[in-house]
C-alpha cells in the first residue's frame, strides 16, 4: 500500500514541471474575449519564468430577464427582455387583470385574469404604478376564492366586487378604503368575520347581504368613525348573534339587520345623536331580547316588526312618534325617558286600528328624573285631551283620573289596558267626547260615569269590556252618541245622580 502511495507522489509531481524542467508561474490573467449571454469568452496568462501562455475558455453568462411593461398586454402572458443581450422571452404567469385608471398614475384590479390560486393577495404596484382600486364585480361569482389581502395602496373597493364568491372565507380589508360600497361581499355564505377599520365612514346597501355564515362584525366602539349603515346592509345574516356599534353612529336605514334571525345583543354606545333610525332595521330579529334606541331617534314605527323574543325596551326623549309593535309577542317593559307630559305630545299611529303593543309594564320619569311604573295616571290638567292609542295596550295601568278641564279621549287610547278598573271623572267635567274603541278591551272595568257634558261617544267606545256597568248623567241617548256606542250591551243606567 505505502508503494502505490509513493507512486502517486511521484507522478503528480512530475505533472507540474514542464519539458522545460521547471514548475509554471502563471501571473496576471487578461481578458482577451468578453463572456455575454450569447458567447463564451476567452482568458489567457503568461508563465513568468518560461514565457508560456495558457488559454482558457470562459462560461457564457446567464440571462438577466425584467419585464418589458410595453410589450405586456396580455392577460397572463409576460414578455420580458434580458437587460444584457437584448433577447425577448415570452413566460406565462398566473396573473390579476388590471387596467390603468383615467389619471394613469395608478392600475385598478379588473378582474380574476389567469390568476388560479384560492388566495387572492392584491400588489401594492403593478408596472411601477400603485394599485388603488378594485373594479365593479372584479370578482364576482368566484368559487375558487377563499381568502383576499387588500393592500393599503386601494383605496376604492366598487361594488360587487366580491359578491356571491361563496366559498371566501376571510378578508382583510386595507385602512386605506373608507367606504364599503354596495353589494361588496353581498351572497358571500362562507364570510365568518369581518374586521371594520376605524376610518370606515358607510357600509353600503346590502355590503353584506345573505351572508348567512357571518358571525363576527369587529368594530372599536370608542375610536371608530363609521357613520351610516345603508338598506338592508347586514338584512338576512343569520348567523350574527351580537353587534355593538360605535358612539360615532348616526344614521341607519331601512331593513339593516333585518331577518338575523339570531342575533340576541345589539347595542348603540352612546352616539353622538342619531338623526336617521328609520323603517325595518330590525325587522324578524326572531332573537333580539333587549334594545335601548338612542337618544335623537324621533320616529319609531316598524323597527321591529317581527322580533318575537323582544321583551326590553327603552325609548328616548327625543321621540315625536310612535306606532304599533307588530309580532312583539313577548314585549313586556318598556322604558320611557320622557315625562308624563311629553308622553302625550307623541304622535300615535296604529295601522291595525286596535293598540300600540300588550305589555305588563311601563315606565317614565318622574320631575326629578327618576323612573317610576304607571299604575295610576292623573291626567294634567293642561291636557286638553288623550291622544290616540297613548296608553294603549298597558296592563300596569289600574286607574286613571280625568281633569274636568279635559276634552276628548281619542281613538283607542286606553284600548287593551286589561288591568284597568277604575276611570273618574272630576265633577263638573267638560268632555264633550269618547271617541272610537277608546276604553275597548278593557275586561277588569267594572264601572264609569260618563258626564253630562259628553255630547259624543263614537262606535264600540266600550267594546268587550264585559264586566263593566255605564251610569250616564244624561237622561237619554244624546243625538250625536253612535248607534254602536255600546257593542257589548253593557248594562246602563241613565239619569245617574239626579
Amino acid at each position: 500500500m505505502k508503494r502505490i502511495i509513493v507512486g502517486l507522489f511521484i507522478l503528480s509531481s512530475l505533472f507540474m514541471f514542464t519539458s522545460c524542467g521547471h514548475e509554471h508561474d502563471f501571473g496576471e490573467v487578461k481578458i482577451i474575449k468578453i463572456a455575454t449571454c450569447t458567447e463564451t469568452g476567452l482568458k489567457e496568462s503568461k508563465c513568468k519564468t518560461c514565457g508560456e501562455i495558457k488559454t482558457e475558455e470562459l462560461n457564457r453568462l446567464e440571462h438577466v430577464y425584467e419585464s418589458d411593461n410595453d410589450a405586456s398586454t396580455e392577460i397572463g402572458v409576460d414578455v420580458q427582455v434580458c437587460i444584457l443581450c437584448g433577447e425577448k422571452r415570452i413566460v406565462e404567469v398566473e396573473e390579476l387583470e388590471f387596467k390603468l385608471n383615467t389619471s394613469k398614475k395608478g392600475y385598478i384590479v379588473k378582474g380574476i385574469g389567469t390568476y388560479n390560486k384560492t388566495e387572492v393577495v392584491i400588489p401594492e404596484t403593478y408596472r411601477d404604478l400603485p394599485v388603488v382600486e378594485i373594479a365593479y364585480s372584479a370578482f364576482k361569482n368566484n368559487k375558487n376564492i377563499v381568502s383576499v389581502k387588500i393592500p393599503n395602496s386601494v383605496v376604492e373597493i366598487s361594488a360587487s366586487a366580491f359578491k356571491e364568491c361563496v366559498n371566501l372565507v376571510n378578508v382583510e380589508l386595507p385602512d386605506s378604503v373608507t367606504i364599503i360600497s354596495a353589494s361588496l361581499f353581498e351572497g358571500c355564505t362562507s364570510l365568518t368575520s369581518i374586521k371594520i377599520s376605524d376610518q370606515v365612514i358607510g357600509i353600503a346597501d346590502n355590503a353584506f347581504r345573505g351572508c348567512t355564515s357571518l358571525k363576527e362584525v369587529i368594530l372599536n366602539e370608542k375610536t371608530s368613525k363609521l357613520d351610516t349603515i345603508a338598506e338592508y346592509a347586514f338584512y338576512g345574516c343569520t348567523s350574527l348573534e351580537k353587534i355593538i356599534l360605535p358612539n360615532s353612529i348616526r344614521v341607519i336605514y331601512s331593513g339593516a339587520f333585518m331577518n338575523c334571525s339570531n342575533l340576541k345583543e345589539a347595542k348603540i354606545s352612546k352616539p353622538w345623536e342619531m338623526s336617521v333610525f328609520e323603517g325595518e332595521i330590525f325587522a324578524n330579529c326572531t332573537s333580539l331580547k333587549e334594545f335601548k334606541v338612542p337618544e335623537g331617534v324621533t320616529k319609531i314605527n316598524g323597527q321591529f316588526e317581527g322580533c318575537i323574543s323582544l321583551e326590553t325596551l327603552e325609548l328616548p326623549n327625543s321621540l315625536e312618534e310612535i306606532g304599533e309593535f307588530k309580532n312583539c309577542d313577548s314585549l313586556k317593559s318598556v322604558s320611557y325617558k320622557g315625562t308624563i307630559e311629553d308622553w302625550n305630545k307623541l304622535s300615535f299611529t296604529c295601522y291595525s286600528e286596535k293598540q300600540l303593543w300588550d305589555i305588563d309594564h311601563f315606565y317614565l320619569l318622574d320631575n326629578n328624573k327618576n323612573l317610576y311604573e304607571l299604575t295610576e295616571l292623573i291626567v294634567p290638567s293642561t291636557w286638553i285631551y288623550v291622544k290616540q292609542y297613548a296608553f294603549s295596550g298597558i296592563k300596569s295601568l289600574t286607574k286613571v283620573v280625568i281633569p274636568k278641564e279635559l276634552g276628548s279621549i281619542f281613538n283607542s287610547a286606553f284600548r287593551g289596558c286589561s288591568n284597568l278598573s277604575e276611570v273618574v271623572f272630576e265633577k263638573n267635567s267638560y268632555l264633550s267626547s269618547i271617541n272610537k274603541y277608546a276604553f275597548a278591551d278593557c275586561g277588569n272595568l267594572k264601572t264609569i260615569v260618563i258626564p253630562k257634558n259628553t255630547e259624543e261617544v263614537c262606535e264600540g267606545a266600550f267594546e268587550n269590556c264585559s264586566n263593566l256597568k255605564i251610569y250616564c248623567e244624561v237622561k237619554s241617548l244624546p243625538k250625536k252618541w253612535s248607534t254602536n256606542w255600546n257593542m257589548s250591551n253593557c248594562p246602563v243606567v241613565w239619569g245617574y245622580g239626579e
